[in-house]
């Protein structure tokens, strides 16, 4: 399905079979750069706008050493030479044709170049076992030109701007640390000095490994503008930190905004999200983004699932589209304008649930699942979703009061449902338990004429605003798989007085009160009154954080289909949250032990040496 949608119209366009001189930078840069993000080529070459297919990054590198002995291969008595060199010519071939990339790979990013990689290690340890055979005069001109062509490819993307300001500064440091390695394998090659030679593929294998963490956090999209320009777009912050300098609390900020890929806008402006896939989502919440927001890590902008991300904490709301839906309970605070001059609205959330909150109504975390997802929403704002306990009999029931206020209007689809709506409120189209991916539209009926006509895209369940009279309401809904496919959907209807009940009770909870965060440590505060209640807080459930109730480590579970709780008794609590990723020392020990093992190794592999050179 992806070469069909990427590529259907590509082939019918000469200029996607042709070679351009953006695919011959991509792939003289890529040779040179130990990082690329998933949206620059790589430190030298930022996007270049190949035709309908906006071909990305390619993934090549292996280490500096691969161009440094790349001239030696033509001139190597090596068998499977031959072989060995028309694949690689053909990768390249591969990789200057932008169609390619869609055939080859059914996306529009060549992730499928891995294979160069792949080849260039096979090259490199062929022409390694047959050191004695290199022509050292060679190296040592193939040194002179590989720091000269970094220095060259570091002065173009200065001068012309071919990159971003960002990979500007991640050249000014790797660029010298390359040369560095480049002059210290040809000495060690050409001294044959084995020590040195291994010394320095670790420290160039430890800096690929460093600059990919640092230089893969910032996020930049071409849209085949200059550099400077889209990154302007998507580095202007002033909005969000506008909000985040009036308010210093725990709170998520969603927003439409165009300008790039909304589940990695939050990392790139530095906010907290509900659409950002590294602030919440991760294995242990899966349970939350199943069949609701989405079935993989890409997490976009779905402001159907309003609710859900009230309890979680989502406080303001950025909107940049004059037509997008503004859920119940949100109040038009700002208006500004982004860097292009676009009009952006700013709405704050009547409800304000920060990191957490306890309660006394604890619902079946069963029940939970066995619900429509836009049901389960309604639950988890009217209790906390846990498992079930034996006092539970003692605790308040919402199943009927939720029944009560969320009204079950029942299944169609590619039909007509005649229902009275009179009074303000949220109709939910919900098709997250047949079928997902799921599209369609929808017509508002008033007397017999269709007065609203709106077509719908959202995963799980779509949800609009009436605020007028309405009799009839028609929809529409078809697999996005497979569109010759109908699918069932199931409607609800919440009035606003329903809704606005439940934001009352919220607002009534005991809150956790944040206090500081620094570095994944969160301190915060909570007073429990009358009774023994549950946590619920909007911190994502995994394994590697440690929480602290007044000094001390607790057992903690998951609430709510994937974040962190745990019961507390009256009084005033202080609360710690910690973080260390699960596996965190388990892996330092193993990267340890091989760095050591490997040492080992050499320093064995060396004294063999000179004991068969003695005998």
């Amino acid at each position: 399905s992806r070469v069909g949608g990427e590529a259907a119209g590509g082939f019918l366009q000469m200029k996607n079979l042709l070679v351009t001189p953006g695919g011959f930078y991509r792939l003289l840069t890529s040779m040179f750069s130990p990082v690329i993000n998933d949206y620059d080529h790589n430190i030298y070459s930022s996007i270049f706008q190949e035709g309908r297919i906006h071909t990305y990054s390619l993934y090549q590198y292996s280490f500096i050493l691969w161009p440094l002995l790349l001239p030696q291969l033509w001139n190597a008595n090596i068998k499977g030479k031959k072989p060995l060199i028309r694949i690689l010519l053909f990768l390249c071939f591969c990789s200057l044709v932008p169609i390619v990339y869609v055939v080859f790979n059914g996306n529009i990013t060549s992730r499928w170049c891995f294979y160069f990689i792949i080849f260039h290690v096979m090259s490199l340890v062929l022409l390694l076992e047959h050191r004695s055979e290199l022509d050292y005069k060679l190296l040592k001109k193939s040194c002179i030109g590989v720091s000269v062509l970094l220095i060259v490819l570091s002065l173009i993307a200065v001068v012309f701007h071919t990159t971003t300001a960002t990979n500007l500064l991640s050249i000014a440091t790797i660029v010298p640390c390359l040369i560095v390695f480049a002059i210290g394998y040809t000495q060690s090659l050409v001294s044959q000095k084995e020590i040195l030679f291994r010394v320095i593929l670790v420290l160039e294998a430890l800096l690929c490994l460093s600059v990919r963490v640092v230089n893969g956090k910032t996020i930049t999209i071409g849209k085949g503008l200059r550099a400077e320009t889209y990154e302007a777009e998507l580095l202007d912050t002033h909005i969000t930190d506008a909000i985040q300098q009036k308010d210093t609390g725990f709170y998520r900020i969603s927003t439409d905004d165009p300008n790039a890929e909304n589940y990695n806008l939050p990392m790139a402006k530095g906010f907290k999200s509900s659409s950002f896939y590294f602030s919440l989502y991760n294995a242990s919440s899966n349970g939350y983004y199943e069949k609701r927001i989405t079935d993989s890590w890409f997490i976009p902008f779905l402001p159907s699932k309003f609710l859900s991300y009230s309890v979680f904490g989502n406080k303001y709301l950025v909107l940049y589209d004059e037509d997008a839906f503004v859920p119940y309970g949100y109040k038009q605070i700002q208006e500004d304008r982004s860097a292009m001059g676009t009009p952006v609205r700013i709405y704050q959330n009547s409800v304000d649930m920060g990191l957490g909150y306890a309660s006394d109504v604890c619902i079946d975390a069963a029940y939970g699942d066995s619900v429509d997802k836009s049901v389960q929403d309604v639950l988890l704002a009217s209790g906390i979703l846990c498992k079930k306990r034996a006092d539970e009999g003692n605790r308040p029931s919402v199943k009927n009061a939720i029944e009560t206020e969320l009204h079950d209007l029942g299944t169609i689809n590619n039909s007509v449902l005649e229902y009275t709506f009179t009074e303000p409120g949220t109709l939910y189209i919900d098709y997250s338990n047949t079928q997902p991916f799921s599209a369609g539209s929808y017509e508002l009926y008033r007397d017999g004429s269709v007065v609203s006509y709106q077509e719908f895209n959202e995963y799980g369940y779509y949800a609009l605003r009436l605020d007028e009279p309405i009799d009839a309401i028609g929809i529409y809904t078809y697999n996005t798989n497979f569109e010759s496919e109908l699918t069932d959907v199931h409607v609800y209807w919440l009035p606003d007085e329903a809704l606005n009940h439940i934001y009352e009770n919220l607002n009534q909870q005991d809150k956790i009160q944040f206090l500081q965060e620094d570095r994944g440590n969160i301190q915060a505060s909570i007073t429990i009154t009358d009774k023994t209640k549950m946590v619920a807080t909007s911190v994502p459930y995994n394994k590697g954080w440690t929480v602290l109730v007044d000094g001390e480590p607790i057992d903690y579970e998951l609430v709510n289909t994937g974040f962190i709780g745990f019961p507390l008794e009256p009084g005033e609590h202080r609360l710690e949250f910690r973080y260390l990723p699960e596996y965190f020392v388990p892996g330092c020990v193993i990267s340890a032990s091989s760095m050591l093992i490997y040492l080992v190794l050499v320093i064995l592999t060396i004294r063999n040496k000179r004991r068969n050179n003695a005998v």
